[in-house]
């Protein structure tokens, strides 16, 4: 029985100049934050790396070729940059939008000896020269950046969970039949308290390290779910799958243990984890529905229409499957 959970990515930089004397002061043309295109690399990346950790560093170029998704670096690569603002990074939240925001925020100081016109901006993991690529912007007519000055750039990562406290119809398999029932993605068991997906991702610090917590939704993350919950009638979930519907405190049939994760396919831009659950943990032999993650925490609940069975000699193998597309 396996629960697809979609989440959907987008981004933008948006870029300013630093003076010498300090100030920072905006491009003219280009006050406006610019949406990028996320790689296929970059896509490929949030399964082998957290979300975070695939836009650590800034990469900056000349080349004026439109990006495309294909691309696999910068047209015509100048540097990399570590430099992130100590105080600008941080994470924002929409609930009414379904999504949360990673924010940093890098400068590149040019000490060329001249002027230079960036035209091409990426994100990356790597701390190379000429790295692979996150995501990729081209900005028209240019960035002139004087010699002594630095370019400033913040980088936002939008990241959806349409079904974040949405309940969604979804049918499973549940020994070999189709079953329909109800799906959710809870970031936190009591509704007053779910509007932020903070502990669901890696996110960062003002500061910019890496916050992680209990990173439910990060597809690269072997591990993320403790506990799984099988409840044996309609009334056990009942007022969850709603908005503002709570965790009942004692759930039948909690089992602990860790997911493992499938072997990723590079291009496919989905995985499932998955645990296998043994027949003789369970006394009950009907059930109705489950959950997978933390009794307390973030969890993915699915609540059938019609209760199913187990037979004694039944191991289930319990999935979640990740999917990760642009929007």
């Amino acid at each position: 029985m396996n629960l697809p959970i979609n989440i959907g990515v987008s981004g933008y930089y948006e870029v300013r100049l630093r003076r010498p004397d300090g100030r920072i002061v905006p491009f003219k043309g280009h006050e406006k934050p610019i949406k990028n295109i996320i790689t296929n690399n970059g896509l490929d990346s949030v399964f082998t790396r957290t979300f975070l950790a695939s836009m650590a560093y800034l990469v900056v170029g000349t080349g004026s070729t439109a990006a495309a998704v294909t691309d696999t670096s910068l047209e015509t690569y100048v540097a990399t940059s570590s430099t992130m603002s100590a105080d600008q990074n941080g994470v924002t939240h929409s609930f009414a939008g379904r999504y949360k925001e990673n924010y940093r925020t890098f400068e590149w100081a040019n000490a060329t000896g001249n002027s230079v016109t960036v035209y091409e901006l990426g994100m990356t993991w790597l701390a190379t020269s000429n790295p692979a690529v996150f995501s990729r912007i081209v900005v028209s007519a240019g960035l002139t950046v004087p010699n002594g000055y630095s370019l400033v750039v913040k980088y936002t990562l939008r990241q959806y969970v349409p079904i974040w406290r949405t309940p969604a119809t979804v049918s499973i398999t549940v020994n070999g039949v189709s079953q329909s029932g109800t799906l959710m993605y809870a970031g936190d068991g009591t509704a007053a308290d779910d509007t932020t997906l903070a502990d669901s991702f890696t996110y960062p610090l003002a500061i910019g390290h890496e916050y992680v917590t209990t990173r439910v939704l990060e597809p690269s993350v072997i591990s993320p779910y403790h506990d799984f919950a099988f409840c044996t009638s309609a009334t056990q979930f009942a007022g969850l799958l709603t908005p503002t519907g709570n965790f009942p405190s004692n759930p039948a049939c909690a089992i602990s243990g860790d997911l493992t994760n499938s072997t990723y396919v590079t291009g496919s831009y989905t995985r499932t984890k998955s645990f296998k659950l043994i027949a003789a943990s369970f006394p009950e032999t009907s059930f109705r529905s489950f959950c997978v993650g933390y009794i307390s925490g973030p969890k993915l609940i699915w609540d059938g229409d019609a209760s199913f069975t187990k037979a004694a000699t039944h191991s289930w193998t319990v999935g979640i499957t990740t999917t990760v597309s642009r929007v």
